[in-house]
């Protein structure tokens, strides 16, 4: 084993003197205001390249695909990138560096392992299985916020009903109701800060609608901008008016749950046939790369 990492030890150690040597005499042959100058421009240019990278990764499809999921565990598309980029690395070091080095040769099946294992942990791949999930917890998120936003439409039913005033104050109503949310939690929050902001209610209403993104958002957001104006019994009698369209959507929900589950019970047995015909490709690549070996050597 030290015989054959001594050859690469022997390059590793002339590359760090190499780069010694040149420090000292970039250090002997400029002065403290040039290395300060230098100093100065290099970290510049990094800011200006990590603020870079950073736009391209907002603007990316990965950064959408994790936006509409709702970032789980946190991970964004840098994140994201960074966790990738390091099992890459990882792989090749030890599936075709490590073998070239200490055994002078590599296996093609280890090549197409490494490509396989990066197609399916990539989320724009359509069928990789950070996809399936991200779809999965995408559809969970909105039919938790769904469900939630069909709390929020019957609690304002209720305290509507239970109120003496003939006018209606809908920031205090929603300020009082929010607490008891924890997906659209967020939203009433922005929704609120907005209100009194310059955008006014109305565009924060709007705003409020378009990043709930469902139609049963967009009716409750039309009636709610008229509170301020309309009596008691008229946006009682709104409200009201939106139940079927609101008791289609909780039927809906319950179907994404139920089809989530589903989805989740049926894995196993697609993976397993998955893994089936993987092992046969395998199999077929393996038997053709021995059969020309073979015959390269015959000849």
């Amino acid at each position: 084993m030290l015989f054959k990492v001594l050859p690469y030890l022997i390059y590793i150690v002339a590359v760090v003197f190499a780069l010694v040597s040149g420090v000292l005499v970039y250090s002997g042959l400029s002065s403290r205001k040039e290395r300060l100058q230098f100093r100065l421009r290099f970290k510049q240019a990094i800011q200006e390249q990590q603020s870079q990278m950073k736009e391209k990764a907002v603007e990316s499809k990965v950064e959408t695909v994790f936006r509409e999921a709702g970032y789980p565990l946190g991970i964004t598309a840098i994140r994201w990138m960074v966790l990738k980029n390091s099992l890459l690395i990882l792989l090749i070091l030890n599936y075709l560096v490590y073998p070239i080095m200490f055994k002078g040769d590599y296996s093609l099946i280890s090549i197409l392992m490494i490509f396989f294992v990066m197609a399916a942990i990539s989320p724009t791949f359509p069928f990789s299985i950070t996809r399936f999930f991200l779809n999965r917890w995408t559809e969970y998120k909105k039919a938790k916020r769904n469900a939630e936003l069909f709390s929020l439409y019957d609690m304002l039913i209720s305290e509507i009903q239970m109120m003496n005033t003939t006018r209606i104050n809908v920031y205090n109503l929603l300020k009082g109701l929010t607490p008891y949310f924890s997906e659209i939690k967020k939203d009433l929050n922005k929704l609120l800060i907005n209100w009194n902001s310059d955008q006014g209610p109305s565009l924060a209403l709007d705003q409020f609608a378009s990043e709930l993104d469902t139609n049963e958002a967009k009716s409750l957001v039309t009636i709610l901008k008229t509170f301020d104006e309309n009596q008691r019994e008229t946006i009682l009698t709104s409200l009201k008016g939106m139940e079927d369209t609101f008791i289609n959507s909780q039927i809906e929900n319950y179907r994404r749950r139920r089809k989530l589950f589903l989805d989740l019970g049926k894995l196993p047995i697609k993976t397993t046939h998955f893994l089936i015909l993987l092992n046969f490709v395998v199999v077929i690549v393996y038997m053709v790369s021995f059969i020309m070996s073979e015959s390269r050597f015959s000849l």
